[in-house]
């Protein structure tokens, strides 16, 4: 199981080309956006409010993606029992963390569906907290899904430049993100040559079953030292130092009406919220 959630993490996280308008904003509106998301859904997974908050962000999320040339649907087809099983485990850590008695909303008693003291409580409001907590995590996840299927990694990096970043951090970033499939690709690559060597890893004991990984582990620190090596000669290659000297580009990604549009709503909409949040509070 964990291999193919390592499979999946791979696949949500490359980029698919599509001429459709998600693929068309700059990356920085994408990044605003993503920032927006995580922070809007952290105040909305508070007790004070409805889970359902976040749920619509959720449907927004996805009805965005579905229009913006995003393949959620199709990922959700092939994978939709994995993140199921997934979203069902955060559920249940999240209730059984969760404060079932604290944080009162507007002086409304709690109900008290299950108790186990004084460590479990499962009421009314600990149901809320999961689930706005779930929903918050399902949300970021669904945003940097989007951001990453719809965003060329050199395409990030230059944006960053025009903002002030320098070009050698804005590469290392852009390359960090690149090596996350690279990773995942990777360890798929080895446990299937292991298993072509009759490494069994779902038979045995649990002990037995752990100690099999040092077989996957072992290659797959040989193959990232490769790779090491291989992209330290990539960064020599584009010159990669410190210095400020002016780099040009062949391909141009401006920041356009649409961009600054869609910057100036998010942003402003998630400072409304956080005022009127904090009243409540």
């Amino acid at each position: 199981m964990i291999l193919n959630v390592l499979g999946m993490a791979e696949s949500l996280v490359s980029y698919e080309p599509s001429p459709r308008f998600l693929h068309r904003l700059n990356p920085i509106t994408k990044m605003a956006m993503a920032l927006v998301v995580i922070i809007g859904g952290m105040y909305a997974s508070f007790p004070q409010f409805p889970w359902v908050i976040n749920f619509g962000i959720f449907v927004v999320l996805s009805l965005l993606a579905m229009i913006g040339g995003v393949p959620l649907g199709k990922e959700m087809r092939l994978r939709g029992g994995y993140i199921l099983a997934i979203l069902m485990v955060l559920f249940l850590a999240n209730l059984i963390f969760a404060r079932g008695g604290e944080g009162v909303p507007y002086g409304i008693r709690p109900v008290t569906y299950f108790a186990i003291e004084p460590i479990i409580y499962v009421t009314s409001i600990s149901v809320n907290y999961a689930l706005a907590k779930t929903l918050f995590i399902l949300d970021s996840i669904v945003m940097v899904i989007v951001f990453l299927k719809s965003t060329r990694l050199a395409d990030l990096s230059y944006s960053m430049q025009r903002v002030g970043i320098p070009y050698s951090v804005a590469t290392l970033i852009g390359m960090t993100l690149r090596c996350v499939p690279m990773v995942t690709g990777g360890l798929l690559t080895v446990y299937n040559a292991q298993r072509a060597r009759g490494l069994e890893m779902d038979k045995g004991p649990l002990g037995l079953r752990l100690r099999r990984w040092g077989g996957l582990l072992t290659p797959l620190v040989l193959v990232l030292m490769k790779w090491v090596d291989v992209m330290s000669i990539v960064f020599q290659s584009r010159g990669l130092d410190f210095s400020k000297r002016r780099r040009t580009r062949l391909r141009l990604l401006p920041f356009g009406v649409a961009d600054a549009l869609v910057t100036i709503v998010s942003i402003g909409g998630l400072v409304a919220f956080i005022v009127w949040s904090r009243r409540l509070l």
